[in-house]
Order: structure tokens, then sequence, then C-alpha cells
């Protein structure tokens, strides 16, 4: 019986031996049948959070003075939301709205819409309109549509005529002035020219220059220096001008002519410090500074300046950029300057601080390709055909500073293929 047993218990172990692979694969099988019923009972996890999207629908309620824009939001990874909103543009992309509700949605989709007339006014009839949809989740970040387009019924109102006002010379000296009007375009016609014709006293036209833009604002402010633009002034002398701008088709529209007189004798050179006042805790709790990794360095030292001189609304920098643009300077009551030297730069930088207004100005390096930062003050200028980047004080829009610092941290202005950049109220 022993030796039975033993060889029975050999040939069990033989058998054990060559039914291991059999046994593996049964067991395999049916771990995999356990975890699919697991798989298929339990709620299923996202790795990794999809962000929302936004697709735009049709127009609905469109007639001659109003439309209903629609969108669907899918939020797969139920994100919380706060906001929901759209902004309205102009046919040539020029911002007439920008509204939102408030929300607090985790749905994976719900559909967004806007009446027109409730949320912005009437339309015009014949009008063609863009628009675009977003969402903001609670952490600050934007999810945004392509933008689209609709144009209502009904036939084009006829264009109203622009309007060019003088509105007198400042900055006059001995040697320099600034000529400045006012521009009106109530039916927003496309302009492509701001310029002016400088005259001596004997009516002979002494320079014809002018700014390239593309402008369909209802109203906005043009300026020009002369020593900027033309060079330096004789004094005690007597000069003639006008200023005009010009739209898409050639047409021309201008001021009358009016003149000015330059002081006597040389100018001279102020010195000192002077600082713009402002609340720190705005810049940095309420405005913020750029998302890292973003390009937003330019509408945030928008919202910078805004604050500083006062002008409400600043809390959202996104307001002043325009997908695929940019910032929109004019949106955020601005425009830009571009000078031939660095110096001509700071010292219309130096001159618009002591005029009370901050201005923006475009710098690099070091570690920064190109970056913009707002400009609040300057200390220990005691030659102002010598400024240099040191002398200024800086509200810097850079992830993680939101903070007042010199603008000697970058190594100079950047110069674009127009020249140096300063965008001034």
């Amino acid at each position: 019986m022993k030796k039975i047993s033993e060889r029975n218990e050999r040939t069990e172990s033989v058998r054990s031996l060559r039914d291991i692979p059999a046994r593996l694969l049964a067991l395999t099988l049916a771990l995999a049948a356990v975890l699919l019923l697991m798989v298929t009972a339990w709620p299923q996890r996202t790795y990794g959070a999809s962000a929302p999207t936004i697709t735009v629908k049709a127009v609905s309620k469109l007639s001659a003075t109003n439309a209903q824009i629609n969108a669907t939001i899918d939020n797969p990874s139920r994100i919380r939301l706060k906001k929901c909103g759209f902004v309205l543009y102009d046919q040539y992309g020029s911002q007439l709205t920008d509204r939102y509700d408030a929300i607090n949605y985790t749905m994976t989709r719900f559909d967004g819409w806007y009446d027109m007339n409730e949320y912005y006014g009437q339309l015009q009839p014949g009008a063609t309109y863009q628009y675009k949809f977003y969402v903001m989740d609670v952490s600050g970040n934007y999810y945004i549509s392509n933008v689209d387009t609709f144009t209502t019924q009904g036939q084009t109102a006829p264009a109203a005529s622009v309007t060019v006002t003088d509105q007198g010379v400042s900055r006059l000296s001995a040697t320099n002035a600034q000529i400045n009007a006012s521009i009106s375009d109530p039916s927003r016609i496309r302009l492509v020219r701001c310029g002016y014709h400088l005259y001596d006293g004997n009516g002979s036209l002494l320079s014809d220059r002018y700014d390239t833009i593309n402008y369909t604002m209802t109203h906005f402010d043009g300026w020009f220096d002369m020593n900027e633009y033309f060079g330096a002034l004789s004094p005690s002398t007597t000069y003639t001008y006008d200023l005009y701008v010009m739209d898409a088709s050639g047409n021309t529209y201008s001021t009358q002519r009016g003149s000015f007189t330059t002081q006597a004798g040389q100018a001279t050179a102020a010195g000192g410090s002077m600082t713009l006042g402002y609340d720190p805790s705005v810049i940095k709790d309420t405005i913020g500074c750029q998302p890292n990794g973003s390009v937003y360095c330019s509408v945030y030292a928008i919202s910078y300046a805004r604050a500083v001189a006062g002008k409400a609304p600043y809390a959202e920098p996104l307001k002043y950029w325009k997908e695929g643009a940019g910032a929109v300077w004019g949106w955020g009551g601005m425009s830009s300057k571009k000078y031939s030297s660095q110096q001509g730069a700071l010292k219309r930088v130096y001159d618009e601080i002591n005029a009370g207004r901050p201005a923006i100005v475009y710098v690099y390096g070091p570690g920064a390709v190109q970056h913009y930062v707002t400009v609040i003050g300057y200390t220990d200028v005691w030659d102002v055909d010598n400024l240099q980047m040191g002398n200024f004080q800086i509200l810097d829009p850079g992830y993680g500073y939101a903070c007042q610092r010199s603008l000697g941290v970058y190594t100079g202005m950047k110069k674009t293929s127009n020249g140096f950049q300063v965008v001034v109220f």
C-alpha cells in the first residue's frame, strides 16, 4: 500500500506539473471576468480633466433689430463653472459689449443663449455682427468658443459722416508743441490714416505726417508731438496746422486750420522724482498678475494703467484681449505711439508721468524675449536728455510679480519694425 501510495503521489505530482499552464490560463480568465464585472458595475473615473468645450448653434429670433445667439457647453469632467457669457463685436471686430451670467454648474452638458435686445440693446438693420461665447471656472480659467457671425434683416442705415474737432495745443514750449484732435465716427466707418499738416506763418507746408490705423470705433483722440514727428520748432514763431483722418475709400475729414506761437527762449529741464499714487491691494489682489505661461502681459498692463489712472472698470484684463490679434489698446482707452529712439520713448513716458498719467512700455531681457509693463513714476531725473531705464518705476504684470519694481531690471526697450513703443491714454 505504501509503494502504491508513493507511485500515485508521484503520478499526481507529474500530472499537477503538466496542468500548471492550463490552470494559470483558467485563473487569468477568471480574474479578467471579475475585473470586467467590477469596471462595468462601478462608476467610471476620469484620469486627467477634459476641458469644457463650447459649440455655437444657429442664431434664432433673427429680425432687423434683434437676434438670439445660442451655444451648447460640454463639461465631461464636471469642472465647476462660475460664469457663462458672450462678447459681441461689430463687423470690423470692435467690441460692443461683454456680458455674463453668474452660474454654479458642474453638469456635463447645458445650453446657453442670449437675447441681444435684453443683454445689449437694439441692433442695427442689415448689419453684420461677430460674437463668441465663453465660460469661466472657479480657478479663473476661460474656455472660449470660435468667433461666429450673423447679419440682421433689413437695409443698412445711411452712414453718418466723420467729424474731426481741433482740441488745441498742449506741451507748448520754445521748441515744441503737441497738436490735438477728437474724432467722432458714429457709423464706424473704417479709418486707415490719422495725420496732420504743419505750415509756417506764410502758409507754406512744412510737414505732412500720418500714422497708419485700422479703427472703427465711434470716438477716439489723436495727437502729434512736433519734436517727434517734425523736429525742433523755432522760439517765438507762429505756426498753423490741421489734423485729418482718411477712410478706406480715400475720403478725407479734417479740422479747420488752427495756429499756435512757440514761447520765447529755450525750454529748461526739470528734475527730481515723482510717483503716481495707487492702491497696492487693487494691483495684487483685485487684478493680480498674468497666468503662468500666458501671453496676456499686455492686457494686465492695461488694467494696471486704468487702476492707477482711476479709470473703472479695470478688474478683468481679458476684456482687452482679442483672439488672434492680442491686446486692443483702444478697448482700454489707450493708443500706441512709436519712437525712433529709446531716448525719445522714455521722454514721452517722463512727460506722461508729469501729466499724471501712467504709460505702458515694451521691454526685453534678461530672461524675457518681450514683455509689457506699466510705468508709474521716475526717480533721480536731473537730465531729461539722458533718461535711463533705471530712472523709472513700474508695475510688472509678470507671473508672480504684480508689484512695483525698477524698469532697470530689464535690459532695454524692445524695438519693433516701427520703432520703440509707448502706450498712453
